[in-house]
């Protein structure tokens, strides 16, 4: 094998490997991409509308935290609209 056929050889090896990682490397970044990708979609607004509840106001009296130290008086007058709409009717 005469020096140009090994210099050509070595060249062409060099190039290829070049091409591989180049190529290893595009693959990684758009995996890299879908990740950044999926948490701006799914990861920042959930996150965001936690800090938002975080901040809200304090839910209204009677509803359901304080649903035992609301007179029994106005718990069997709410009883006819449903154990569901009282929490909502002593909010209103």
């Amino acid at each position: 094998m005469t020096i140009r056929k090994r210099l050509i050889f070595t060249l062409g090896v060099a190039l290829f490997a070049l091409f591989v990682a180049g190529s290893f490397g595009l693959w990684r970044l758009s995996l890299a991409q879908q990740r950044f990708d999926y948490v701006q979609v799914n990861i920042i607004p959930g996150v965001k509308e936690l800090n938002d509840t975080r901040t809200a106001p304090a839910p209204c009296e009677g509803f359901p935290m304080d649903i035992l130290s609301v007179p029994m008086s106005q718990i069997s007058h709410s009883l006819e609209y449903g154990p569901v709409n009282f929490g909502f009717r002593t909010c209103l």
